[in-house]
This record gives C-alpha cells, sequence and structure tokens, in this order.
C-alpha cells in the first residue's frame, strides 16, 4: 500500500507541473491528454482512478 502512495504522489507532482504549462498556454489539451496517460502508466496509476484529473477541464475550478 505505501508503493501505491508512493506512486500517487510522484504522479501528482508531475501533473501538477504539466497543469502549470496548461494554465500558462505552453501544454495544450490534446499534449495534456497525452502527457496524464504516460505519466499515469509510468507511476502504475489506474486508468480511472480517483487521483487522476483525465482532461484540463479540470483545471479550470483552480485558481493559481
Amino acid at each position: 500500500m505505501a508503493e501505491y502512495f508512493d506512486s500517487i504522489c510522484k504522479y501528482r507532482i508531475a501533473m501538477s507541473t504539466v497543469s502549470l504549462l496548461y494554465r500558462k498556454g505552453i501544454v495544450n489539451e490534446k499534449e495534456y491528454v497525452t502527457i496524464d496517460t504516460i505519466m499515469a502508466k509510468k507511476y502504475q496509476i489506474y486508468l480511472d482512478s480517483i487521483f487522476r484529473n483525465k482532461s484540463p477541464e479540470a483545471l479550470d475550478s483552480v485558481s493559481l
């Protein structure tokens, strides 16, 4: 269980950087989704996990 928690933390850290890049317009929606899928596979996060933001629209309600 600790290994999965560690994977979730690493995934969320990676995606927080990608989210910032998306909000600044450096990464587009298609790139965001592609990177999210790659990171989920890398850190072995289930594709339907509640810890994933599958689309950047989920970021619209978050302010910087």
